[in-house]
């Protein structure tokens, strides 16, 4: 029986029902919602694209490049909730505020959040050109700030709206555009330079040239989706956008998320900015290319984070019978995933970074162990406060980034200094388990989960089977 706390529009009664038939596995499988399975293939694809990318970057770029390459685009990641206020999020939460075959005011809210993106896109190419018109920064990075991180900004919107309209055939192709065709020009790039870019000029690097590469890529996968959406007819660009009233409920909700956000980058991704800042360039590319392996576990995060939250707000907007039953089992579904990859990643660890050529990394791989757990604490935090985006209460997302960011950022102020790469790993891991908890504790709030007994247990083996030694 599922049971809720009252709070606004997500009031809920409980039900009696008859208990389900239990199911095999294999029925359990088969009745997954086809979604979540397409985008994890699309996360699966970008993964194997991402490590084969991985392979030409570290000989295309040296140490000290590839680096600075994962420095920048920590910041870019940072940048882009900020200046877009969050929007593509708040437009996936509203979108199911409308009737189904309301078209037209759907058309109108996403139309009012491109032009929204593009103003924050502009903002990032004067950024860029700024800093670098004062000297204060080098070509390389007024290239990644003009031409890449304003992209960011519409990767950001076209994926929340091919979400929205559950298209995962075009997620996939995104995916393939995006990281495949990055690691095809790598490579071309790669057979007809000998091995290393021989460009002429101060600016002409390596790393300027993979910038470029990257840039070519991700614009031409833009240039796609924005003829798709407009000729299928979501995005109309001239038919108007949003009224005062509607902008205002728009920023109302989306700039929570914004503190949200960069909350979140100070959880997710300050660590690499600190060590850039308190370490060596060789500690921090060691702790990138870790990351970068950890990713594998971060598919399954990836296609559950991308799934979760349409499934959720339909299942809750729809009310169907067995909805709580169906959400836990989904749940569990995804942490079943994550904690197989956990071990598959570990398992694989070493004969990546041979398979790659990056034995000069390899003093990074301790920190993969915890990685890969931290990751798995983020989804479970993820999913446990998705009540809270249900009631429109995206104020108290701030704590549950507040905490474990700061705590985080702190710690690694504190620690990178005296033991490095290791630190960060460290302190990621204890950051995300605080972020679970403090999830699980507010979001419990607004909906309570079924299924506890079976998710703790998930989480128990998962933690035993990343930080337990390898036999080999």
């Amino acid at each position: 029986m599922g049971w809720s706390r009252c709070c606004g529009d997500a009031r809920m009664t409980d039900t009696p029902a008859a208990p389900p038939a239990k199911k095999t596995l294999r029925q359990r499988f088969a009745d997954a919602d086809v979604s979540f399975l397409a985008y994890f293939a699309a996360r699966i694809i970008s993964g194997v694209a991402g490590v084969v990318m991985l392979r030409f970057l570290v000989t295309l770029l040296n140490k000290e490049e590839y680096s600075l390459w994962g420095y920048y685009r920590t910041i870019g990641a940072m940048l882009v909730p900020v200046l877009t206020l969050s929007l593509p999020a708040a437009m996936m939460r509203m979108y199911f505020d409308h009737d189904k075959g309301d078209k037209a005011s759907q058309r109108t809210l996403i139309s009012t959040v491109f032009w929204l993106c593009g103003i924050g896109g502009a903002a990032m190419t004067l950024g860029g050109l700024g800093f670098y018109a004062i000297g204060s920064e080098d070509g390389a990075f007024a290239a990644f700030f003009c031409l890449v991180a304003p992209a960011g900004i519409f990767i950001s919107f076209f994926d929340y709206l091919t979400r929205v309209r559950n298209n995962y055939l075009l997620y996939t192709a995104n995916r393939v555009v995006e990281s495949g065709g990055f690691a095809l020009l790598l490579w071309l790039s790669i057979v007809y330079s000998d091995e290393r870019i021989a460009l002429t000029g101060p600016e002409a690097t390596p790393l300027m040239w993979t910038i470029f590469l990257y840039a070519i890529a991700i614009w031409t996968m833009l240039a796609g989706n924005l003829v798709f959406y407009i000729r299928s007819g979501y995005v109309a660009p001239f038919s108007g956008i949003l009224d005062r009233k509607g902008i205002r409920a728009l920023v109302v909700f989306s700039a929570p998320l914004t503190g949200t956000y960069f909350l979140g980058w100070a959880l997710n991704s300050s660590d690499i900015y600190l060590l850039r800042k308190l370490s060596s360039l060789s500690q921090t590319g060691d702790y990138i290319f870790a990351v970068g392996v950890a990713s594998f576990v971060g598919m399954v995060t990836s296609a559950a984070l991308n799934d979760w939250p349409r499934f959720y707000y339909g299942a809750m907007r729809d009310n169907k019978p067995g909805r709580d039953k169906a959400i836990s089992d989904r749940i569990c579904l995804f942490l079943l995933f994550h904690l197989v990859a956990i071990v598959v990643t570990r398992v694989i660890a070493n004969f990546a970074y041979d398979l790659l050529n990056a034995g000069d990394y390899k003093p990074g791989i301790p920190y993969i162990d915890y990685l890969v757990l931290g990751n798995f604490f983020f989804l479970a935090g993820n999913i446990a406060a998705v009540g809270i985006g249900y009631v429109k209460k995206t104020h108290l997302t701030l704590i549950t980034f507040a905490l474990p960011g700061v705590l985080n950022f702190g710690l690694n102020l504190w620690l990178i200094p005296l033991y490095g790469a290791r630190a960060a790993a460290m302190t990621t891991l204890a950051a995300f388990f605080v972020f679970a908890l403090a999830s699980f504790w507010i979001g419990r709030q607004f909906y309570r989960i079924e299924g506890m007994t079976r998710i703790t247990a998930l989480v128990v083996v998962a933690s035993a089977l990343a930080l337990a030694p390898m036999p080999f």
